[in-house]
């Protein structure tokens, strides 16, 4: 997935939201404008999208969105965790399009980089009527 100039949105207002956006940007398409480029995950609850976004995973969003591709080794370090539980927060991130992963070689071994799918993030978590 290529690094996106927008923004990447984890929302939480359900299948309603969903379809609120998707006509929103079918009718500007219909009268020939341009959606921004966004990636929109789409959570059916505010407490979903807190079981996702941890304050250890949001964390580890901010430092590859302010800082570029890292290691998890090099996370590990900074965010003083184990490497373990950043490679399993990357996984989770990565299952949802949030991060980016690939391995390389490096003093004979695989190391595993991280790096943010966009420059931008935003959570908005909404409830009621």
């Amino acid at each position: 997935m290529a690094k996106v100039e927008t923004k990447f949105s984890i929302r939480s207002d359900g299948f309603e939201g969903f379809a609120k956006r998707v006509r929103e940007h079918a009718a500007a398409l219909d009268r020939g404008e341009s959606i921004p480029s966004e990636i929109t995950i789409t959570l059916s609850s505010p407490l979903e999208m807190r079981r996702l976004l941890t304050p250890k995973r949001t964390e580890l969003l901010e430092i590859l969105a302010r800082n570029g591709s890292r290691s998890t080794v090099r996370l590990a370090k900074d965010l003083r965790r184990s490497e373990s539980s950043v490679n399993r927060d990357l996984k989770l991130l990565h299952s949802v399009g949030a991060v980016e992963l690939h391995s390389t070689q490096a003093d004979k071994r695989q190391v595993i980089m991280a790096s943010a799918s966009a420059e931008r993030y935003e959570f908005v978590s909404s409830f009621g009527l």
